[in-house]
C-alpha cells in the first residue's frame, strides 16, 4: 500500500491537468483598471464622513461640567475620549505633538479633548498624571452622550475615540471613528488645508 500512494498522487496530478490551457486564465483583478489617485482620496480615506462645507452639520457642544470654549476663528479638532479607553489615552500625546507641528507649518488647530467618563473624579485623577489632558472638557452626564452624538450626526452607538474636525464656521467637516496613528498626519494636514 505504501508503494501505491506515490503512484496515486502522480495519477491525481495528471488527471487534474487533463487538457488545461498552458496559460492561466486572466485574473479578475487584471480586468479592473486602476483609477488614478485623487488628492482628495487621502482625506476621504481618513474620514468616515467628509461633507462639503455647505452640506456639513453644525457643531454644538453637549452639556459640559464647565463652560464650553469660546468659538474658534480657525479649525478645531475635538477628540472624544475616556480614561478607560486604551487607544484614546495612547493617542493623546501624539495629538498634542501634531497640534504644535501643524502650527509651525502654518496650519494652526485648536485641540479640545472631550471626556465621556461617567465620573468627574476619574478624569481629575487622570489629569493629575497626564499633562496633555489637563484642559480636557467632560460631558456633564453620560446619559447625554448618545443624544449628542445623534445631534452632531454621529451614530449613537459609536465607539471611541472619535475625532471631529470643525471649521471656522462651526461645520463638522470630518468625523473619524477610531484612533489616529503616525500614517494619518498627511490626511489631517490636507484636511486643515481645505480652509
Amino acid at each position: 500500500m505504501d508503494r501505491l500512494l506515490p503512484l496515486i498522487a502522480v495519477l491525481g496530478l495528471v488527471a487534474c491537468d487533463g487538457g488545461a490551457p498552458s496559460t492561466p486564465p486572466p485574473s479578475r483583478v487584471d480586468a479592473v483598471k486602476a483609477t488614478p489617485a485623487q488628492k482628495q482620496a487621502v482625506v476621504e480615506n481618513f474620514c468616515e464622513e467628509h461633507p462639503a462645507a455647505d452640506q456639513a452639520p453644525t457643531y454644538s457642544w453637549p452639556e459640559l461640567d464647565s463652560p464650553p470654549p469660546a468659538t474658534q476663528s480657525g479649525w478645531r479638532w475635538v477628540n472624544i475620549w475616556a480614561t478607560w479607553c486604551g487607544p484614546c489615552v495612547e493617542e493623546m500625546p501624539l495629538i498634542k505633538k501634531w497640534q504644535q507641528q501643524l502650527a509651525t507649518e502654518g496650519l494652526p488647530v485648536d485641540v479640545a479633548f472631550l471626556s465621556v467618563d461617567a465620573k468627574v473624579d476619574d478624569v481629575r485623577r487622570f489629569q493629575e498624571k497626564h499633562a496633555e489632558a489637563k484642559d480636557s472638557l467632560r460631558v456633564k452626564d453620560f446619559a447625554l452622550v448618545a443624544p449628542w452624538f445623534t445631534q452632531v450626526k454621529i451614530d449613537a452607538n459609536s465607539a471611541i475615540p472619535i475625532h471631529l474636525f470643525v471649521d471656522k464656521n462651526q461645520k463638522i467637516r470630518c468625523s473619524r471613528m477610531g484612533s489616529v496613528g503616525t500614517s494619518d498626519y498627511a490626511a489631517i494636514k490636507k484636511l486643515l488645508s481645505e480652509g
